[in-house]
């Protein structure tokens, strides 16, 4: 009766509806180490411009199948502190490795909003 073309209506409106939303891409971080390389925000002088990008496309590599939207979650510092155990024989690159990417995850965040921190 009445009801049940109410229920395949309201069905159909929802169905339309859901399937007319564009759905959202996913921010890859490979694509948001790649807009922080292009951006301004990078150092200016060139050693230290190589060394940020030398870092952060490691830092891509490594992290190149994953959603940036992994790096909201408080969790995943240890996954990105085990990655940068490759080089705790050199605590020069050990802790450049975690400045840069800081710098990636803050800029992420605060200067283009592409992440959420809790």
């Amino acid at each position: 009766g009445c009801g049940q073309r109410r229920i395949w209506l309201a069905f159909f409106v929802a169905f339309a509806e859901a399937t007319a939303r564009p759905k959202p891409a996913h921010y890859m971080t490979v694509q948001m180490v790649d807009d922080l390389l292009s951006s301004a925000e990078i150092p200016r002088g060139e050693r230290t411009r190589q060394g940020y990008r030398l870092w952060a496309l490691r830092f891509a590599v490594a992290f190149k199948d994953d959603p940036a939207a992994m790096f909201e979650e408080p969790e995943v510092r240890g996954e990105v502190n085990e990655w940068r155990k490759q080089w705790a024989h050199s605590p020069r690159h050990y802790d450049y490795a975690g400045t840069v990417v800081t710098r990636i995850l803050n800029w992420a965040w605060k200067d283009v909003g592409k992440l959420r921190m809790p």
